[in-house]
């Protein structure tokens, strides 16, 4: 937040630096290539549910297979290249995951998920990326926890541009509640080779979400929120060469 430095309002540098400035001018913080290969991870799967709707029973594992499978085909339409840590209903470990994005060649990584709360009114959409080194995460909740600094620090500023357009794009696809680009200490996140962002879907929690991820049309307008915001990168990505 904004806070009052003497008489005047200022925020922390690396929120200026790592979250604003690298936003508002990413051709003077992205590589300077383009990009070729983009990762996408579907949460959970096998023995592993995540999250479950309470009255249809729909699981988390198969939601968010569903949209990486339309993101993925939205994707290659564009001519890019996409690798996906499951296509069927098996349990890679947080780390396999990972790891699989590095033996690829991975240059974007995107984590695909939906939520849930024991709020049944808590609703939206929200993108997360890698916390900076030395701040708290925003699923602390105002609460300490570790600062320490990740593997996936070094494409802060990356991280930003592809959580912004990625929130941006999935709000506009979906319509649904803007729960805001946030920061978190994921094992996806920071363990990713390369720029990497987490995107919740809405929640299963929520009956009007759960009857919504029930939908075709609800998981094609989410690939169709996740693939702008990969393509809306890809674009500032080669503007940043010139």
């Amino acid at each position: 937040p904004c806070r009052l430095s003497g008489k005047e309002w200022a925020i922390r540098e690396a929120d200026f630096k790592k979250g604003i400035d690298c936003i508002m001018r990413s051709y003077a913080y992205l590589e300077k290539r383009t990009p070729k290969v983009v990762v996408l991870d579907p949460g959970h799967g096998g023995s592993d549910p995540g999250a479950t709707g309470p009255r249809t029973n729909i699981r988390e594992k198969q939601v968010v297979l569903d949209i990486a499978l339309r993101v993925k085909a939205q994707l290659e339409a564009k001519r890019i290249q996409v690798r996906l840590t499951r296509s069927t209903d098996i349990i890679p470990s947080l780390q396999q995951r990972t790891d699989y994005a590095a033996s690829v060649g991975a240059d974007l990584f995107v984590s695909i998920h939906a939520d849930g709360a024991g709020d049944s009114s808590a609703h939206g959409v929200e993108t997360f990326i890698m916390t900076v080194e030395g701040a708290d995460s925003s699923n602390h909740y105002g609460q300490p926890g570790d600062t320490f600094a990740m593997k996936n620090n070094s494409f802060d500023a990356a991280n930003a541009v592809l959580g912004f357009n990625l929130q941006g794009n999935l709000v506009k696809a979906t319509k649904r509640n803007d729960r805001g680009l946030r920061r978190a200490r994921y094992s996806v996140l920071k363990n990713a080779p390369c720029p990497a962002a987490l995107v919740e879907c809405g929640f299963l929690t929520n009956p009007e979400e759960e009857a919504l991820l029930n939908t075709a049309n609800y998981r094609e307008a989410c690939a169709r929120g996740i693939a702008s915001g990969v393509l809306a990168y890809f674009t500032l990505a080669r503007r940043s060469r010139k």
